[in-house]
């Protein structure tokens, strides 16, 4: 399962996307694709992490 990040992005590349926001008066997220990998979690784990995602009202995703 690949996940999207924020992207790292150079000045001139900020630079046009800043300039694509002003111009059309909107907001760009610019992501890229992360692959992490992904631990065995056991019983106990599993349950504590969708106790954890429930109080947050979030998802929480495990990676090395």
């Amino acid at each position: 399962m690949s996940l999207y990040t924020y992207a790292k992005l150079s000045q001139e590349e900020l630079d046009r996307v800043q300039a694509y926001e002003r111009k059309y008066g909107k907001r760009v997220l610019v992501l890229q694709r992360y692959d992490p990998e992904y631990p065995e979690l056991s019983d106990e784990e599993m349950r504590e992490l969708q106790e954890l995602e429930r109080a947050l009202g979030r998802v929480a995703v495990v990676v090395k």
